[in-house]
C-alpha cells in the first residue's frame, strides 16, 4: 500500500483506484493493515492532487 501511495504522489490520477482497492481489503484485513490503510486513505483525501478524473 505504501509503495502504491508513493507512486500515486507522482501520478495522482491513480489515487481513486488506490482508494477503492484499500476500501475493498479493509473489512477482512488484520489490525495492522487496517491501521495503515486508514492512514493512507486519510492522506489521499487531504492531498491537493486528489481530484476527480
Amino acid at each position: 500500500m505504501a509503495v502504491c501511495e508513493r507512486i500515486g504522489n507522482r501520478y495522482p490520477e491513480l489515487f481513486p483506484e488506490l482508494e477503492s482497492a484499500i476500501q475493498i481489503i479493509l473489512p477482512q484485513a488484520s489490525a495492522g493493515v487496517k491501521n495503515r490503510g486508514q492512514k493512507i486513505l486519510s492522506r489521499i483525501k487531504k492531498s491537493p492532487d486528489n481530484r476527480s478524473f
